[in-house]
């Protein structure tokens, strides 16, 4: 579904805000004299959007797998990388030169089973560390060599919505875009103004997002199971 065909449910069916008979609301900028007929304007509406498509991404996590983008070149002699912020979940890792895998590690683990010295292990990476509140990740060992590190990862969209490119498409599912709009819903009546601020239609959208969308949901336990994943092994460790 397009971006505009989004905005066109969202706008008519939703919140009811076309500016009157006869305006052609597609075509009313924030820039322009009429965007005052608007309760909202299209930017806003996309902005709306495109926070709850990452609503939905985090809540159950619907696409995983390799992607180029998030690719890290590892050098030698460094082990510590920064992470894309896109990425929501690593559940493995690859060198693709070594043709190893490695196996996710917490740094409780990895300080006690080398008594504090795994800063001065080099060799092979075998193990990797991710804190995704600082968007860090750290190999064990230390590489010697300049390799690639390729990462099967749920993610959050590529790229976001732009009023400027209405009739881009989204990534979701057909069957989540509709639901999803509850969310853009929520966000246009929180807007603090007098005529946008309606907190007890906020709260029915959100609700009704998150009787659609709720971290307990099946797809949650699908998360959980992924983002647990272990290696048996620990790269002798």
């Amino acid at each position: 579904m397009k971006l505009v065909h989004l905005v066109k449910h969202l706008r008519e069916y939703i919140l009811h805000d076309t500016g009157g008979h006869r305006i052609e609301w597609k075509d009313i900028t924030e820039d322009s004299d009429e965007v005052v007929m608007l309760r909202w304007s299209n930017e806003e509406l996309t902005a709306y959007i495109n926070e709850a498509i990452r609503q939905v991404y985090r809540r159950i996590l619907p696409v995983h797998g390799y992607f180029p983008e998030f690719d890290i070149p590892v050098l030698a002699g460094q082990s510590d990388y920064v992470v894309d912020p896109r990425i929501l979940r690593i559940l493995s890792a690859r060198l693709l030169t070594e043709d190893t895998n490695l196996c996710p590690v917490d740094l409780e683990q990895l300080d006690y089973k080398t008594n504090g010295r795994w800063r001065n292990h080099e060799g092979t990476p075998s193990n990797f560390m991710v804190d995704y509140t600082t968007g860090a990740l750290r190999l064990y060992r230390t590489p010697e060599v300049d390799d690639t590190l390729s990462l099967l990862v749920n993610r959050l969209p590529l790229k976001e919505f732009s009023w400027k490119l209405k009739n881009d498409s989204a990534e979701l599912r057909e069957e989540f875009l509709i639901p999803m709009l509850d969310y853009a819903a929520f966000m246009a009546y929180s807007k603090d103004e007098p005529n946008t601020l309606d907190p007890n239609a906020a709260d029915r959208r959100r609700v009704s997002f998150e009787r659609e969308f709720p971290f307990t949901s099946a797809y949650s336990d699908v998360r959980k199971r992924r983002s647990t994943r272990q290696c048996t092994r620990y790269g002798g460790l």
